[in-house]
């Protein structure tokens, strides 16, 4: 389906660049490897509509897409919150599939992590020692890596500026861990609630930083603007690319 045919099936009229934009990192996660794309933008200017639409490409490509949305809360944080949802959308038997081939100790931290989801069975014990952040996120990262090993996978989260701490953490380690994963993780965000000391503002700032390293984990960077005619494209590189396309 060409970028002109779903435009004027979608009445997505003037985000031509963005839809571009978008999807050509899901053609690097099915060809080339993985991505971590950041939408930004004012609340209302049509950021979860564009991902709407992306999702639906994504599957007209074969691709599983999973979706969780960040939710703004009085009372703390749900850590992977996020994270945890749209694992709850993947089937049943893709799922048991993909956890029969994890190590023990990765299902055993991701069931003690993801209470309530099925990473290990009522028999096997979830005791063991503390597991850092990081061999956590190494697990995690294995498990999407097998969900993609036979078909790429698109993740949406949605409204990251009310992300917790550990989905925030999260996103950072994959766009510097990400190597050869069929994945495409599309992370929404809005721009205008980003105040000085917002705690979503460092991990914007650093992934945003990325743009001008060299280092092979990150790629292209591609930004758009909302009626823009084109996208720029300064430079592409390999392994993980780091997308940013405001709106």
């Amino acid at each position: 389906m060409s970028t002109r045919e779903s435009i004027s099936d979608t009445g997505l009229v003037g985000r031509e660049a963005e839809l571009a934009s978008l999807t050509s990192a899901l053609d690097a996660a099915c060809e080339l490897g993985p991505c971590l794309v950041v939408l930004t933008g004012d609340a209302g200017v049509g950021k979860s509509r564009l991902a709407r639409e992306i999702a639906s490409r994504a599957r007209t490509r074969g691709m599983i897409t999973l979706q969780g949305d960040c939710v703004e809360l009085s009372g703390g944080e749900i850590p992977y919150g996020p994270l945890a949802a749209a694992i709850r959308e993947l089937d049943a038997d893709v799922m048991a599939e993909v956890v029969e081939e994890l190590p023990a100790a990765a299902r055993r931290q991701l069931a003690r992590a993801f209470p309530g989801l099925p990473f290990a069975s009522d028999s096997m014990g979830l005791a063991g020692d503390e597991l850092t952040q990081a061999e956590l996120f190494g697990w995690l990262l294995l498990f999407l890596g097998g969900v993609s090993s036979s078909v790429p996978l698109l993740v949406t989260i949605e409204d990251v500026q009310w992300a917790d701490a550990s989905t925030r953490d999260f996103l950072l380690f994959l766009s510097q861990q990400m190597r050869s994963e069929r994945l495409c993780v599309l992370a929404t965000l809005r721009s205008n609630e980003l105040s000085a000391e917002h705690p979503v503002r460092p991990m914007v700032e650093r992934l945003a930083s990325q743009r001008s390293r060299s280092a092979a984990r990150v790629g292209s960077v591609v930004t758009s603007r909302c009626g823009a005619a084109r996208a720029r494209h300064p430079g592409r590189a390999a392994s993980a690319r780091v997308h940013a396309a405001p709106v």
